[in-house]
């Protein structure tokens, strides 16, 4: 609503009210009492009016533009609530999706559960483990929530079946990078050996619901 158009409104009541207080037994008693006072008491009594008169529309309007300005504060927040809630929930999602291209499907912080997952990947790939063995390894921690796994793995006596078959299980199924790979091939026997430096990027949940 309007500054002037609620001020036209103030003013018709009013100016109603005072048609009203005129008509009234009550007004006329009044004009009796304020003509038997002295001009100084009728001065003040004026004086009074017409403050009144000023004072509380004045204060009306002032209550009312309080009124609407804490309402437009709290319609403001309440936007910029709504807003930035959008963007986390969007951000939420994104994370989740990258999650699920660059860490992979299980949690992995210690030496031993990495061997573990290397040895289940294996016998998935139908290798024998003990043709695998890991060293050099090295993890790294972000917030107690992100570990990045580095290791080197040597591989002896395997297949050419047997180490694609590895590879797709590391890489496609359990997003084990491949930062380097040497691969060496015995004449005779027509088996491989060699050596592959890997990294494994892994979340850990955090709470059950996720």
């Amino acid at each position: 609503m309007k500054i002037p158009s609620l001020m036209k409104k103030i003013d018709k009541a009013l100016f109603n009210n005072l048609e009203k207080v005129q008509t009234s037994t009550g007004y006329n008693k009044f004009l009796d009492f304020y003509s038997g006072l002295e001009d100084s008491q009728q001065k003040i009594i004026k004086h009074i009016s017409v403050m009144s008169v000023i004072i509380i529309p004045l204060l009306i309007v002032l209550l009312f533009m309080k009124s609407n300005s804490n309402a437009q504060a709290q319609l403001d927040l309440r936007t910029s609530i709504i807003t930035k809630a959008n963007s986390l929930i969007q951000a939420k999602s994104s994370v989740r999706s990258l999650s699920r291209v660059y860490f992979g499907d299980s949690f992995v912080d210690s030496e031993g559960s990495f061997k573990s997952k290397i040895t289940g990947l294996l016998n998935i790939a139908g290798v024998d483990a003990s043709k695998i063995k890991m060293s050099g390894f090295e993890k790294t921690e972000q917030a107690s929530l992100i570990t990045k796994i580095k290791a080197d793995i040597k591989f002896d006596n395997l297949s050419n079946e047997e180490l694609f078959n590895s590879l797709i299980q590391f890489t496609r199924k359990s997003k084990v990078r491949i930062d380097e790979i040497n691969i060496q091939k015995d004449q005779e026997s027509s088996m491989l050996r060699g050596i592959m430096s890997v990294h494994y990027f892994s979340k850990a949940l955090e709470n059950t619901n996720e």
